[in-house]
């Protein structure tokens, strides 16, 4: 559990550590970046206490067996638009580097997903791709759509891709690809955490990959019925 929690605040400190050293004098937008980091690492750590808590009783919570608190139900768009600026800000210092926002239905939806959960999944995701980059220089977009009774957040990168031979294996838990050198830990725990979460709570995580052409992800999140 502490690899996990390590490997999960990795992401939102790098954007602390980018703007800290001009904190009197940041704009309104630059601290809105900073207040949204901190109230994610206050999420991951309340989390943490949480399942420290269940797993301590003899039935520990199972998401697929239980109703989704109001807690749980989130507006998709703001969510994605608070974590690109998040992402941004941390990779301000690779101005070759592009991260763009598509809303291909130019709407706002209510999801059954934790807002916690969805916004760390999103933050490993957009990491990934970055480091998967040529040379620190490429795009990344993040587009939402609505297909039938989900959400679908694709993540799509021109990147290195993946070798058809490795990626049945990316998501299993232990196994990394592609973090050799990288400031990231290598422990294939990202990608095994949200693939697991994403079907805890009724949705999905799909991978397509071309060595030499970019990877996208997929996530399909379900839908709340209180439109």
């Amino acid at each position: 559990r502490c690899q996990q929690v390590a490997h999960d605040i990795r992401s939102p400190l790098s954007s602390l550590n980018m703007i800290s050293s001009c904190f009197s004098s940041l704009p309104e937008e630059q601290k809105n970046i900073l207040n949204q980091s901190i109230d994610r690492i206050n999420s991951i750590a309340n989390d943490l206490l949480k399942k420290g808590k269940s797993s301590s009783l003899e039935n520990p919570i199972n998401p697929q067996n239980n109703t989704i608190s109001t807690q749980d139900k989130l507006y998709i768009s703001l969510s994605l638009k608070n974590i690109i600026s998040e992402k941004r800000a941390q990779y301000k210092n690779k101005p070759d580097v592009f991260i763009i926002f598509n809303n291909h239905d130019n709407s706002d939806e209510l999801v059954n997903f934790p807002k916690s959960e969805l916004e760390r999944i999103l933050s490993n995701l957009i990491n990934n791709s970055v480091e998967s980059l040529k040379y620190e220089k490429g795009k990344i977009a993040v587009s939402l759509t609505k297909i039938d009774k989900f959400i679908n957040v694709t993540i799509q990168d021109s990147g290195k891709g993946i070798p058809k031979e490795i990626l049945s294996q990316i998501g299993q838990k232990g196994f990394s690809y592609g973090k050799e050198g990288s400031a990231q830990s290598g422990s294939g725990l990202g990608l095994y955490h949200a693939i697991k979460t994403m079907r805890d709570f009724g949705g999905d995580l799909l991978i397509q990959s071309e060595l030499g052409s970019g990877t996208t992800v997929t996530l399909k999140i379900p839908l709340s019925d209180q439109q």
